[in-house]
């Protein structure tokens, strides 16, 4: 692969540390340099099962025992939440479901873990535990996920079309889609309001000044949810 394509590649693994470097950068606790890296590894090791699992199997070996090993040096983490989200990757990447079925299958199932997955990131942590400003920082992350992953949808609805894949956003009508992504991007804007979370409102608030371009162009709107990343690193 040539530069350009593995920075895209690792996108997901930067937007995972961002999610938890932002909490912490918020909420504390202050991360280490293995926690951010276990997250990192963690996550890319999930991109390359469920997109170059064949291909790439050695560097899945790779990247996983590196998790393994950043995560035992890691600032003190929640092992059975971890562990939950390694059997949520398996279900999500291998067909363990009858028909051979993988949770990114069923629509509704995989708008509960793709959302919700990412949104409770921050709780791997041992320290992190439930106040209103976290909670508002879940609730904001979990409705920037909402458009996030409609786009998502729409940037790969001709290959889930071709392999026989039902989402949830092909039930939908373009009008419903607006609404809701709409809906969700302002509820984000209200969770983010708070003055110790405004750094976040850039986030939201890009999904709506670019949602026409991002209609047009679904590829591309991962890479606004490298804000938190962004802020939490430089400002």
């Amino acid at each position: 692969m040539m530069p350009a394509k593995w920075i895209q590649e690792i996108r997901p693994a930067l937007i995972a540390v961002g999610f938890l470097q932002m909490a912490g950068h918020l909420l504390g606790p202050p991360l280490s340099f293995h926690t951010r890296s276990a997250i990192f590894f963690a996550a890319f090791s999930v991109y390359l099962a469920d997109h170059f699992f064949r291909s790439l199997w050695p560097l899945l070996v790779i990247t996983s025992g590196a998790f393994l090993w950043t995560g035992y040096r890691a600032d003190p983490l929640r092992w059975p939440v971890i562990a939950g989200y390694i059997l949520l990757a398996f279900a999500y990447v291998f067909p363990l479901f009858p028909g051979k079925k993988r949770l990114q299958d069923f629509p509704w199932a995989r708008v509960v873990a793709v959302v919700g997955g990412w949104a409770l990131i921050p709780f791997i942590l041992k320290d992190f535990s439930f106040s209103t400003l976290r909670l508002l920082y879940v609730l904001g992350i979990a409705a920037t996920m909402i458009p996030a992953l409609i786009w998502s949808d729409l940037a790969d609805a001709k290959q889930d079309q071709e392999e026989g894949r039902l989402t949830w956003t092909m039930k939908r009508s373009k009008r419903q889609l607006t609404w809701i992504s709409n809906g969700a991007l302002l509820i984000s804007c209200l969770c983010f309001s708070p003055g110790s979370l405004r750094i976040l409102l850039p986030l939201p608030l890009l999904y709506l000044a670019f949602s026409g371009y991002l209609n047009r162009h679904p590829q591309h709107s991962d890479w606004i949810l490298l804000w938190p990343f962004v802020g939490s690193s430089f400002f």
